[in-house]
């Protein structure tokens, strides 16, 4: 589940969120990353995940 606010306007997401890790020079870092939307036929706006 993901909670969106921006523009004053709060959008929820439900789906899966996969990501593979690998170990790089001492570092953990995101090899690739998949999300799968319950919603994924629905027309949606961009969508912005800060990390």
């Amino acid at each position: 589940m993901m909670i969106e606010y921006r523009r004053e306007q709060q959008r929820l997401f439900g789906g899966t969120m996969r990501h593979r890790l690998v170990q790089s020079g001492g570092r953990i870092m995101i090899a690739w990353k998949r999300v799968d939307l319950v919603n994924c036929d629905a027309p949606l706006d961009g969508i912005t995940v800060p990390l």
